[in-house]
């Protein structure tokens, strides 16, 4: 059996939610209609279809091997007091950390005076 894992979003109004992984198509997120009420959604880990509502935009902040675990980051992403626009990703993360800094070219343009 395929693992089912969790992940919180961000939507471009800044609010979050958890949602399964498998409700999401790239920065889409397939959203349940109103008739399904989303805890049962995630409870019996519904699959979308063609009646789901789609949102664009989404932006995905982490991926979660369980329920507790997302509520956990989404309380994180949450209760920061920075602006939504500040929250990271942890893929943008990742690529912020990646770049390093030249020291060797900083400590060249000191020597040089610039």
């Amino acid at each position: 059996m395929d693992q089912v894992l969790f992940s919180v979003v961000q939507f471009p109004n800044g609010g979050t939610a958890i949602v399964l992984q498998s409700w999401l198509r790239e920065n889409t997120l397939l959203w349940p209609p109103k008739k399904i009420p989303i805890a049962k959604a995630l409870q019996h880990k519904m699959e979308p279809d063609i009646t789901w509502v789609t949102y664009n935009d989404v932006r995905q902040l982490i991926t979660c091997q369980t329920y507790e675990e997302a509520r956990r980051g989404e309380h994180k992403y949450t209760s920061t007091m920075c602006a939504t626009t500040e929250i990271e990703s942890e893929e943008e993360k990742e690529g912020r950390e990646k770049r390093k800094t030249n020291v060797l070219f900083i400590w060249a343009m000191a020597l040089v005076g610039l």
